[in-house]
Formats: structure tokens, C-alpha cells, sequence
């Protein structure tokens, strides 16, 4: 288990009983309909040492989740990872996001894992800013890459962060 520095917040692998609540702070983020429970108990159940899901609590209370997986599907890129990082509304801006990057971090020795990449809604402004304030760094923009529910087109931002071993 990882534990802030203020030792609020703590860190463990997400377990299926935990799957309501990662889809819950899920679609507080992206309200798609295709989602759904099964999605997110396969996103546990798919999970590995070396590409985890975790989730972030406080006083047993999940407050946030973050996956890592495979990017690409190429053995080249086994370094790499795709971070998916959600915080439920009433925690955000409370060092949720930041505990959950220090855990990756912390263990990206353990996990084979030098850099990783994170697709951003363009719309999405604080999240671009929170990435930012990480040291993640722009690596480019995917135009209308994402399709809204109402059919808008939306440009994805990858931002990515490298760790040194």
C-alpha cells in the first residue's frame, strides 16, 4: 500500500468488488453510454502487476482510480504505458491525482516502466493544466479524434512524462 505524504490518502490495487465505484468516477468524467460495469470490471480483471489498476482512498472511501496499460501492444514499447487517471468531483484539487502519479513514480522501476503517455479531451483544460503542473509534456494533438455523445468532434492532446531509472 502507498500512503501520501500526509498519509491521507493511500494507494492499493483496485479489487473487483471495487468495480461500481471506478465506473461511477468514470462517468463523472465521460458520460458514455457504452461503459458500463462489466467495462470496468474487465479493466480490473485485466489489470497486472507490471500494467495495474489502482484506486485511491480515503478512510476506505474510493476517491480516485488510475490504470496503466500496454501501449501500442508492440514488445518495443514494454516501457511504456497509457495512464488513464480519474478523480471523483468532490476530491478533485485535493492531491488525489498528484498521490497517484508520486505511486507510479515511486514504482516505475518495479513496474519496467520509463515513460508514460495520457490521451486529454481538448476540452478538458484542467486536466491539460494538471498534467502540465506534473512535468508531463505536450507531444501533440490528434484532430477530431474523439466524438462526443452528440456527435461533436473533439481533438485529443497526448502529454506524456519520462522517469529516469
Amino acid at each position: 500500500m502507498f500512503v501520501s505524504e500526509q498519509n491521507v490518502i493511500q494507494v492499493r490495487h483496485a479489487r473487483l468488488d471495487d468495480a461500481p465505484f471506478i465506473l461511477d468516477i468514470y462517468q463523472q468524467h465521460i458520460a458514455f453510454d457504452d461503459i458500463t460495469l462489466v467495462t470496468a470490471i474487465s479493466w480490473i480483471e485485466q489489470a497486472t502487476e507490471q500494467r495495474p489498476v489502482w484506486v485511491a482512498t480515503y478512510e476506505n472511501e474510493i476517491v480516485g482510480w488510475c490504470s496503466l496499460e500496454p501501449y501500442y501492444g508492440l514488445k518495443a514499447f514494454d516501457h511504456v504505458a497509457e495512464l488513464g487517471l480519474y478523480i471523483a468531483k468532490k476530491w478533485r484539487r485535493n492531491g488525489v491525482g498528484k498521490t497517484l502519479i508520486k505511486k507510479i513514480e515511486h514504482d516505475s522501476h518495479d513496474l519496467n516502466l520509463s515513460t508514460i503517455v495520457v490521451n486529454i479531451f481538448s476540452g478538458n483544460t484542467s486536466s491539460i493544466q494538471f498534467f502540465e503542473q506534473q512535468n508531463f509534456s505536450h507531444y501533440g494533438v490528434v484532430p477530431n479524434a474523439v466524438k462526443l455523445p452528440h456527435n461533436d468532434l473533439e481533438n485529443m492532446v497526448i502529454m506524456g512524462v519520462e522517469f529516469t531509472q
